[in-house]
């Protein structure tokens, strides 16, 4: 899976509607990896990890992927945002089709998989793997408690960086803050909200 490694190189400097494109073939491209091992030679091709401007713009497009769930059937797009997200980020994980289903479970497995074995610090990935870990579908539920049981003693819960972030995954963008409608990002689930709650409880940050 050479392509989805390439798009990602230098994802940083393009628009935002460009990233938004590129990140979507990338994630289809890694969906190969939902059921097959990413082994030490593919994980080394994904060099963009090592230009933290680009990374970051992917683990959070990993991290709202993970947030994601479909609208109810009925729905027409995304006339409000999924717990957890904005309209707008909702749109950049799916374009204009809702990811539902099979197709779903198989796009956070790959992310999940690809994110699990590349070099990157695991308070880098926590957050996604967290979410994962009370995912409404069992396999990704079950491979996000793999994944953060494996790494949960690489994790700091008192860093400032990583509670600020969990905190704003919590509540979503704060009722204080001036910015647009497709900007604002709803709270978490609670699901989300109660797996979050059992993280501040062990963090003298967060309290």
């Amino acid at each position: 899976a050479e392509v989805a490694p390439n798009l990602l190189l230098g994802i940083s400097q393009l628009a935002v509607q460009h990233q938004d494109i590129l990140l979507r073939i990338a994630a289809k491209e890694i969906e190969k990896y939902a059921y097959e091992c990413i082994d030490g030679n593919d994980a080394a091709k994904f060099t963009f990890v090592q230009m933290p401007a680009d990374r970051d713009i992917f683990l959070d497009f990993c991290l709202q992927t993970m947030l994601y769930q479909p609208p109810p059937t009925s729905s027409e797009g995304f006339a409000a945002p999924p717990p957890g997200l904005s309209r707008l980020q909702a749109i950049r994980i799916c374009g204009k089709s809702p990811l539902r289903g099979d197709a779903l479970m198989i796009r956070k497995l790959g992310l999940l998989n690809v994110i699990a074995e590349l070099d990157l610090d695991p308070q880098l990935v926590y957050s996604s793997i967290l979410v994962a870990s009370v995912d409404r579908n069992d396999h990704v539920a079950r491979r996000g408690e793999e994944l953060l049981k494996r790494k949960e003693n690489g994790i700091n819960l008192e860093d400032p960086v990583l509670v600020r972030n969990l905190f704003s995954i919590f509540q979503g963008t704060p009722v204080t803050e001036e910015i647009a409608a497709d900007a604002r990002v709803a709270p978490a689930n609670q699901a989300v909200k109660g797996k979050l709650m059992t993280v501040f409880m062990h963090s003298v940050a967060a309290t």
